[in-house]
């Protein structure tokens, strides 16, 4: 439900969508212990965590590939569908 919201904001500003991208990619180098986090709850198994961190890092690496590439594009159809105006307001 927040992907909306947060996609809308964040697109508002490419280096800023850029930099907690980065910053997300930086500090998920390594796979923490879920089971100190989340110490009640029914994980997947240990040995699964680190490919699937990978996968994670894997993602945020394609969508900041795409932010950097695809960016005016992606400008020029959240002006269309009125997706800047909603969440930016005046910012260009």
């Amino acid at each position: 439900m927040a992907g909306p919201h947060f996609n809308g904001y964040a697109g508002c500003s490419q280096a800023r969508w850029l930099g907690v991208v980065e910053r997300v990619r930086a500090e998920n180098q390594v796979t923490p212990d879920f089971t100190l986090i989340y110490p009640d709850l029914a994980l997947r198994p240990a040995a699964e965590w680190p490919a699937l961190n990978q996968e994670v890092n894997d993602g945020m690496h394609g969508l900041a590939q795409a932010l950097r590439e695809d960016w005016d594009d992606m400008q020029a159809q959240r002006r269309a569908n009125g997706t800047h105006a909603q969440y930016c307001g005046g910012e260009a």
